[in-house]
């Protein structure tokens, strides 16, 4: 339980992100060792509830759990989680924003043109990144699900 405090720190993330931008689509924990799997999920619902982590109120049962009896070797026990963030965005941002100055100078084409890649597949990729970035952004903007509109003639939609 003491371990599930600990994810979503910044010194437990694979990439460097502010988790509280965003909005957590889901996650998987797979923990592996002797766990109490009450006091696990104990832990978990707090982690769930932790304001600083705001899952989508649209997706209901939004975090899994697996558990391997077998310890990594080495280790008494390990703690993984993978989480699907809106805050991921911050990354695709910069990635393509260090792709698009490259790929304007036209820098390493030739490598990629002698191995028989076409350069519409660049523009592609890029338009798929951007798309990524959108969806992510638009996660962000979404109202809860409990909120009620007005529309101009003042009735609730």
């Amino acid at each position: 339980p003491e371990m599930v405090g600990l994810l979503g720190t910044r010194d437990t993330l694979t990439y460097d992100c502010q988790v509280n931008r965003g909005q957590n689509l889901a996650g998987l924990y797979t923990a592996r060792g002797t766990f109490d799997r009450m006091q696990f999920r104990e832990a978990q619902i707090l982690f769930e509830q932790d304001s600083k982590f705001q899952f989508l109120p649209y997706i209901p049962d939004a975090i899994k759990s697996t558990f391997i009896d077998d310890a990594p070797e080495d280790y008494r026990s390990s703690l993984g989680y993978a989480v699907n963030s809106s805050s991921i965005r911050e990354m695709l941002i910069t990635a393509r924003e260090s792709f698009a100055a490259i790929f304007r100078r036209k820098a390493f084409l030739h490598w990629y043109s002698g191995e028989g890649m076409d350069e519409m597949e660049f523009i592609e990729s890029d338009e798929i990144i951007s798309s990524a970035i959108f969806d992510y952004q638009q996660l962000d903007h979404l109202p809860p699900l409990w909120k009620t509109y007005e529309d101009p003639d003042g009735e609730d939609i």
